[in-house]
């Protein structure tokens, strides 16, 4: 189930790149965002969360501010955009499974 995560998630990047050059519709970006979801539901262990995170995080940050570049073509524009959106999916998810483990591992 773990290759089978990491997988599903390198194809989904690579998805997005046809997708940008292709389809300009809005469906696209909330399709990308739900894979990304279900990419972070089975994707990573509690252990690899933390560094998931933080790379994710960096990775995001990254693909948003590529997009204010003035001399970006649009189409550049929109696999960034896929990019961000099926990557913060998968952020959300893992963050929020950390939190749920980290407050059931306190003591009340």
């Amino acid at each position: 189930m773990k290759q089978f995560g990491r997988w599903l998630y390198i194809l989904g990047l690579v998805l997005t790149i046809p997708a940008g050059f292709f389809l300009y519709y809005d469906w696209v970006t909330w399709g990308f965002f739900v894979l990304g979801g279900i990419v972070g539901l089975i994707n990573l262990a509690v252990p690899e969360a933390k560094r998931f995170l933080l790379v994710g995080l960096a990775f995001v940050l990254v693909s948003v501010a590529l997009t204010f570049i003035p001399f970006i073509v649009a189409v550049y524009m929109d696999i960034l955009g896929y990019v961000a959106s099926f990557a913060s999916a998968a952020l959300i998810v893992t963050a929020v499974r950390l939190l749920f483990d980290f407050r059931s591992s306190q003591k009340v």
